[in-house]
């Protein structure tokens, strides 16, 4: 194993699992939505849940494809 096989970018890593695809075949805008969801997990959660309470990854999925 190579140095940069052990590196994975943590949005592509979070892509994979939302889309169930290998990470070379994360595309620009599927890293996008997991860099988004991932950034609204942390920022909800450690903001004492500015949204009301902090979101599940379930509610966070299902509002994402509600926006599209």
């Amino acid at each position: 194993m190579k140095n940069k096989d052990l590196f994975v970018d943590v949005h592509i890593r979070k892509a994979c699992e939302l889309f169930k695809v290998k990470p070379e075949e994360v595309t620009p805008e599927m890293r996008r939505h997991a860099k988004e969801l991932n950034f609204s997990l942390n920022y909800d959660s450690f903001s004492g849940g500015g949204l009301g309470h902090p979101k599940t990854i379930d509610e966070l999925i299902e509002q994402e494809l509600a926006n599209e």
